[in-house]
């Protein structure tokens, strides 16, 4: 068994969760809890980090489908930052792209709350 490592920060108000190792059957319940206990604080945008996610299977995924109707429910977000081929690979075949807001990276990411920001006074 595969251990995982979840780490929380905040960046300009948005909830970011980077998961490094392998998120599976085995460990999926560790970044569940660290959502929900995101969302059980009030409305919140959260932004999952998965550039060193190493492997994801369809428990993990259905986590993330679920903590996304969850914030969506509570008016928040849930985005997710792809990071690396194989991640990726997985939430196109599955059609998650579809589903998710997805960026390919962490900087893709934080460029867009430039240009989210720039019309505001």
């Amino acid at each position: 068994m595969y251990d995982v490592a979840i780490t929380h920060t905040t960046h300009d108000g948005t909830e970011v969760l980077a998961v490094c190792g392998e998120l599976d059957l085995a460990n999926h319940t560790r970044l569940r809890d660290s959502i929900q206990e995101l969302l059980m604080a009030g409305p919140a945008d959260i932004l999952v980090d998965l550039t060193e996610t190493t492997f994801i299977d369809s428990t993990a995924l259905g986590t993330l489908v679920g903590a996304r109707r969850r914030a969506h429910g509570l008016q928040g977000g849930l985005a997710i930052v792809l990071g690396n081929r194989q991640v990726t690979r997985v939430f196109e075949q599955t059609g998650l792209t579809k589903v998710f807001t997805t960026y390919p990276s962490l900087a893709d990411w934080r460029a867009t709350l430039g240009s989210e920001h720039a019309g505001n006074p």
